[in-house]
């Protein structure tokens, strides 16, 4: 995927206030990291917050939903596009990187897919989700896990490669369910 020239320019205009204006912000200025994402044409939902220190690439490309946290020193890499569900949380220093390179090219010319990750999933510490994958909802992708192929919902997968370690048995906690009765 190339980028056309007025792409080039608005991803030349990010990297220049992406270190004064959001990097630099207090770590409790949520609404503004998430106002200036929306500037350079980021779609995020209300209540999503991100922290100071993520990375993020083509904020064009990327996509948040409600409820969503994004927390210290994540890496997301939206060349392909990334879609991030609702209530679901990526932990410190994860990647989720939409680039790869063609190993069947002798230039190794690049290459890119969106990545999705589902609503009420977890994207563990020190985590990785290449290009092309589908986290399914109410995944949990464990510690230091790296994601290259999709994972089904209601899994916790962990290892490198992430293998399913066991389905999910999701309990509806006393709480919501008082608050769902008549």
């Amino acid at each position: 995927m190339r980028l056309t020239w007025r792409q080039k320019m608005r991803w030349r205009l990010w990297r220049v206030v992406r270190f004064p204006l959001f990097r630099c912000s207090p770590r409790f200025a949520h609404g503004w990291r998430i106002a200036l994402l929306r500037c350079f044409g980021a779609h995020i939902a209300r209540h999503v917050r991100i922290q100071p220190s993520v990375r993020i690439d083509l904020p064009w490309q990327l996509t948040i939903e409600e409820a969503a946290v994004i927390q210290h020193g994540v890496v997301l890499d939206c060349l392909g596009g990334i879609t991030i569900g609702t209530n679901t949380c990526v932990s410190q220093y994860s990647h989720l990187c939409t680039v790869t390179r063609d190993c069947d090219s002798l230039t190794l010319s690049l290459m890119s897919s969106p990545i999705v990750i589902g609503r009420n999933a977890w994207i563990g510490a020190d985590a990785f989700v290449g290009a092309g994958v589908h986290v399914g909802d109410r995944t949990v992708l464990g510690a230091r896990a790296s994601a290259f192929d999709d994972l089904p919902p209601d899994t916790v997968v962990v290892g490198l490669p992430a293998r399913p370690m066991y389905r999910r048995r999701i309990s509806v906690d006393a709480g919501a369910a008082a608050a769902s009765s008549p």
